[in-house]
């Protein structure tokens, strides 16, 4: 019964550091989408206590004031 080709240890090395190559690539661009995501989710929070602060017509002092009591 023949046996595949065999490849040599060198190749297989090789072959090794290109997929941690590009794996290392792919987390970096996973975690840039992750921090863009996470940076949307803050200005959607910011945006939404600054229009609950405008209907209740409460500056960044007072609300800063409630908090520190």
């Amino acid at each position: 019964m023949a046996r595949g080709v065999r490849i040599p240890l060198d190749e297989k090395i090789h072959r090794l550091d290109e997929k941690i190559q590009a794996a290392e690539q792919r987390l970096e661009e996973l975690q840039a989408a992750k921090e863009t995501l996470l940076n949307r989710q803050r200005e959607q929070a910011v945006g939404a206590l600054y229009d609950l602060m405008q209907e209740k017509s409460l500056s960044v002092s007072d609300v800063k004031a409630m908090l520190e009591k």
